[in-house]
């Protein structure tokens, strides 16, 4: 994704891994995307992001999943963040 709209511009690739199906941190092991989030998505995710400003991935927003017994932010997909 590129953002065109600040100067100067800038493009950006995805983090690696991020959305890859998965059943552990193990299937995440060696991309950007460490963390594996089996209790709601079963998918890879990065972790550690900011809720303000949403340091997320173009298309993703930072979430806080602390209230289902994970003690991280994580990047989601937009609109699939249950909260």
């Amino acid at each position: 994704m590129c953002d065109l709209t600040v100067t100067p511009s800038y493009c950006r690739r995805p983090p690696i891994g991020a959305g890859k199906p998965c059943t552990g941190d193990a299937d995440c092991a060696g991309t950007e995307a460490t963390y594996c989030n089996i209790q709601l998505t079963q998918k890879c995710q990065v972790q550690g992001c900011a809720l303000s400003p949403n340091n997320c991935f173009t298309g993703t927003v930072c979430c806080d999943f602390t209230a289902y017994g994970v003690e991280q932010y994580q990047c989601v997909a937009e609109g699939s963040c249950p909260n």
